[in-house]
């Protein structure tokens, strides 16, 4: 039988438990692990072989006495559970001799959770294909570990932990000819050729570096950068064992001047081990559910992170549990628990145990300005976890979880008059449940939109949606200082024009920002269908005194093409996004190579899977709410299409469901609400763009600004008749009488060209009635503020 399988388990677990006798509590902690193994030596398979090792970690526990001891596993059920007996008898043997320990802390009350996660894991000849291709011409030295892993724990109590999850990892070092060497890293458990690529490229880059002619520098005081990796292995080194309540009490933490405030950091600085990243278990080795967030240094100082769980017990002679006023919740000891307490790992729900929420309430709000804290989370399992675990993470918290139920940062504080009131506990509790039932549909969308943030480097989950033809690069910024994520449109520029944006954008802001593309595939000229939508147009250009024969023809937008990725590419923009699909694989290759995050709109579930299974790396589901061009590609015709497609908050569920990346939620969203309930639905994060076109540093016309704020703007409709595609604008002359859907537009783009000279008209009278007034909606949302203003009102005041 294998051992990481869960029938097993329960046999193994079900012996344990049943050898416990009176007084006694037994519990077992398997750590099993099914791998391929591949050692490479200069980019040659030096080692291949496949791994499968368990063991068991037995214990047992009478009064303030726990020991423990550890037994192999075999697989065969019957022998191992034999060998596990065994080493119960001795360790019960063993407990009469062992001294009390004033610092054991185990829960009191069953504690129950569950993950299986499940992933595409690369076969043992693609990894070496895939080393080989990337690594050619490279002394690339490192092993490559990938398939499922198992943690899961039970004890006598009831406690039941199961924790499976497929995952890789792969660890480099590319050396330089004068052995100096860069070490690299690549864990998930989405597999991909091309981001490997891309690490062991970026290795590459580092190595040439090394290669340079070092420079003396003069004694003096410098500024110095470090990497993310070169900060987490300090963080790390500080941190092991420096936060639980056991190393501060006997003075074996590496913080102690830190944890007695004879020393203080920058109050920019803090630390956070976050639980949600990574792949490790949920749960700790003594069975407890690990709290999703732990705060270890908070506004430059300690936080004294001991773990807050109730159901917990501090099992000291004549100490009873005690009451932390402040938050609301009882204190337990977090004992040697690395870093507070916590890696990554599954969320859970333990029986009886009071909620975390006045944890999360306690969290600092969110930034409103570039000087916002760092937050680094610790720790991690290997493969995933620590990748994961190791990166920038500002996390967001929806407003109506950090406002709570008795105001801002409050709602689960206790005025000092009550402490020692009899049946305190029991209303604080019964208080933090209630919040907890407004979190829960919450906890794994902040765990969802911390990763997403993480990723893109952004403070706050807003994506400002690409606006062709009413935004330029100013725009972009603004969002991008407000901590969202700005976005370029560049389907209407040409390459100098798309240049001069990116080096203004450059020029203005360091933050991250997305660059936007249309990757249509434009359609062949169409003679007759154009003379037919000229003539469509004739009684028009009679009356602006428009001669039809003299309007050139032509496309109007280019697609994404190879010429316009070498003009982006010196920018090195951190996202990059596509509407109508995405490109070609030899075009999307080269982006997908660079490290750009691609984000792709899906107007429908089917769209959605086809975006994920060709490379997008988040999905932004388009409801039809949305203002603009619809994003649908896998079905071109507009009568068929639209029937296909739904509402925002009726999509984005569905491919939540439906995909395994990040969703960004978009249509109709225009305020803090919109973005909870967004979030809530489990979006990672949202797209906003309507809102926008009042902001001062929107390019929007004077005509569309007053439609926007005028009654016109509740009337909205998709229409053909601008661009050839179906896109959502404010009803107009032109969309009055002609129908907003008219079959006799030509084709994506070429409808463009006809009806600009009547634009041009209608515009130089001060009119809009051949402009397209593109908006959702929700037009309720548009104020004339500055766009970081609005930025930062889209979560709610902090």
């Amino acid at each position: 039988m294998s051992v990481i399988s869960r029938e097993y388990f329960e046999a193994l677990a079900d012996a344990v438990c049943a050898e416990a006798r009176a007084g006694e509590r037994s519990s077992v902690l398997l750590k099993a692990e099914a791998s391929d193994f591949i050692r490479f030596n200069r980019a040659a398979v030096r080692q291949a072989t496949q791994v499968q090792q368990a063991h068991a970690t037995v214990a047992l526990t009478q009064g303030l006495r726990r020991a423990e001891g550890r037994v192999a596993l075999s697989g065969q059920r019957e022998a191992d559970i034999a060998r596990v007996r065994a080493e119960l008898a001795s360790l019960r043997s063993l407990l009469p001799e062992l001294s009390d320990d004033p610092w054991l802390l185990l829960p009191d009350t069953p504690v129950h959770s569950e993950r299986h996660d499940r992933g595409t894991l690369p076969s043992a000849a693609q990894v070496v294909a895939s080393v080989i291709e990337a690594a050619r011409g490279l002394d690339f030295v490192g092993f490559h570990a990938s398939g499922p892993m198992v943690r899961a724990f039970a004890d006598s109590l009831g406690t039941r932990h199961w924790h499976h999850v497929e995952n890789f990892h792969t660890d480099w070092c590319l050396y330089h000819a004068a052995d100096k060497a860069v070490k690299t890293s690549y864990a998930g458990s989405q597999w991909s050729d091309a981001e490997f690529a891309g690490r062991v490229a970026q290795g590459a880059g580092q190595l040439a570096l090394l290669a340079r002619a070092p420079k003396a520098l003069q004694p003096g005081a410098y500024r110095a950068w470090m990497t993310p990796a070169a900060m987490s292995e300090l963080l790390g080194t500080l941190g092991w064992g420096g936060f639980g309540l056991k190393s501060r009490r006997t003075g074996t933490s590496s913080l102690m001047r830190l944890a007695h405030r004879d020393a203080v950091l920058s109050p920019q600085f803090e630390l956070v081990e976050h639980t949600a990243m990574g792949s490790a278990p949920g749960f700790t080795a003594e069975g407890f559910g690990r709290p999703e967030r732990v705060g270890l240094i908070e506004r430059g100082g300690h936080r004294h992170a001991e773990q807050r769980a109730l159901g917990a017990r501090i099992r000291r002679r004549g100490q009873r549990r005690q009451w932390d006023g402040d938050a609301g919740v009882a204190v337990a000891a977090a004992g040697d628990h690395p870093r507070g307490g916590g890696d990554e790992g599954a969320r859970h729900r333990p029986v009886g145990q009071q909620s975390l929420v006045s944890e999360l309430l306690r969290s600092p709000g969110l930034p409103h300005d570039r000087h916002d804290p760092l937050r680094l989370p610790v720790g991690g399992e290997r493969r995933a976890g620590r990748a994961a675990g190791r990166d920038a993470l500002r996390r967001f918290i929806p407003a109506h979880v950090r406002r709570g139920s008795g105001g801002p940062r409050r709602s689960c504080r206790v005025h000092p008059g009550q402490r020692h009131l009899p049946g305190a506990p029991a209303r604080l509790a019964e208080h933090a449940r209630r919040a907890d039932r407004r979190l829960a549909a919450d906890a794994v969308t902040s765990e969802r939109t911390a990763a997403l943030m993480q990723r893109l480097g952004i403070a706050l989950p807003v994506l400002q949606a690409p606006m062709a033809g009413v935004q330029d690069h100013r725009l972009a910024v603004a969002v991008s200082e407000a901590g969202g994520l700005g976005a370029l449109p560049a389907a209407m520029l040409t390459l100098e024009a798309l240049r001069g944006e990116l080096q203004a954008l450059r020029a203005a802001t360091s933050r991250p920002f997305n660059v936007n593309f249309f990757c249509h595939t434009p359609p062949a000229p169409d003679a007759q269908r154009e003379a037919a939508w000229r003539q469509a147009l004739a009684p028009f250009y009679a009356e602006a005194g428009i001669d039809a024969a003299t309007i050139p023809a032509g496309p109007g937008r280019q697609p994404f093409s190879a010429e316009t990725w070498a003009t982006v590419a010196p920018f090195a923009p951190p996202a990059i996004s596509f509407h109508f699909g995405l490109p070609a694989p030899e075009l999307l290759a080269p982006v997908k190579r660079s490290g750009a995050f691609v984000l792709a709109s899906a107007t429908t579930v089917d769209e959605a899977h086809w975006l994920e299974a060709h490379g997008a790396d988040a999905v932004i589901a388009q409801g039809l709410e949305a203002g603009g061009h619809r994003g649908h590609f896998l079905d071109l015709e507009p009568a068929t299409a639209l029937t296909r497609q739904m509402g925002t908050f009726a999509l984005l569920p569905q491919v939540v469901a439906a995909v395994r990346v990040p969703v960004i939620a978009a249509g109709g969203i225009a305020d803090a609400q919109g973005v909870a309930a967004a979030l809530s639905l489990g979006a990672a994060a949202v797209q906003v763009g309507t809102a926008y076109l009042l902001c001062p540093e929107a390019t929007t016309s004077p005509m569309h600004r007053a439609a926007l704020a005028s009654e016109a703007a509740r009337h909205t409709a998709l229409t053909t008749l601008f661009s050839g595609r179906p896109a959502r604008g404010i009803v107009n002359r032109v969309m009055r009488e002609l129908g907003p859907m008219n079959a006799v537009a030509p084709a994506f783009p070429l409808a463009t060209s006809a009806i600009a000279p009547l634009r041009q008209w209608a515009e130089r009278r001060g009119s809009g009635d051949f402009s397209p007034l593109w908006a959702g909606q929700n037009t309720g949302g548009c104020r004339a503020i500055p766009a970081g203003e609005l930025t930062r009102s889209l979560v709610g005041p902090t």
